[in-house]
């Protein structure tokens, strides 16, 4: 368990495999550790066990919503960062600007996103959470 607390966490929680994937292999080349979960409860439990940086939370899950996870994150996990991700949202959405002006995620990202972007976000919540660290 050692050598995983060293490398940067991430956590992905999306019920659709491809996307799990797809940002598993955007993430992990770049020396990233990366959990996938397909439901909240998953992710749950997950977030019990390690630090995670950044979460990226799929809006539509099986057991709950993404909004309901963001808020639990934000309460309970507070230097980890999240972004939540959705085809049938966008980022003018009420739900999602609230949540923005709240802080309670760093970025919403609409299906299909860019590649670079995921990357970038990433990066800027290690800082985030360095920063958070070391106040």
């Amino acid at each position: 368990m050692g050598s995983l607390m060293n490398k940067p966490q991430i956590l992905v929680v999306d019920d659709e495999e491809d996307i799990r994937w797809a940002l598993k292999n955007i993430l992990h080349p770049t020396g990233y550790v990366v959990t996938c979960a397909a439901s909240v409860g998953e992710a749950l439990d997950n977030l019990h066990q390690y630090p995670y940086f950044i979460a990226f939370v799929d809006m539509k899950l099986p057991d709950q919503d993404g909004l309901t996870i963001a808020n639990h994150i934000f309460e309970h996990y507070p230097r980890t960062s999240v972004v939540l991700i959705s085809g049938y949202y966008n980022q003018d959405d009420d739900a999602i600007v609230k949540v923005l002006q709240k802080g309670i995620i760093l970025s919403f990202l609409s299906k299909p996103f860019p590649l670079s972007e995921v990357r970038v976000l990433a990066q800027l919540a290690i800082q985030r959470y360095e920063g958070v660290q070391n106040e």
